[in-house]
């Protein structure tokens, strides 16, 4: 049972980001959306310091990375 729940899920996302690759929405990816809650705002826009959520999405990013990689190779 789990193994068709992660294909479906797998399977969701799939349909999901290839509808966004195939549009020319701006942010629609999941890609974008990381950048979005990783990088400092445009500048051009009068921002002065980075927003919020940079520092704290940039440490989520890496710790879920550095947990997810010792998952796969530990099993833990």
């Amino acid at each position: 049972m789990w193994a068709w729940l992660w294909a479906g899920w797998i399977g969701y996302f799939l349909v999901v980001e290839g509808i966004a690759l195939v549009n020319t929405r701006h942010g629609d990816t999941l890609s974008e959306q990381m950048w979005r809650y990783v990088t400092q705002p445009d500048r051009r826009r009068g921002a002065r310091k980075p927003a919020w959520w940079v520092w704290p999405g940039r440490a989520g990013v890496v710790g879920l990375g550095a947990w997810l990689m010792w998952h796969f190779l530990t099993g833990l």
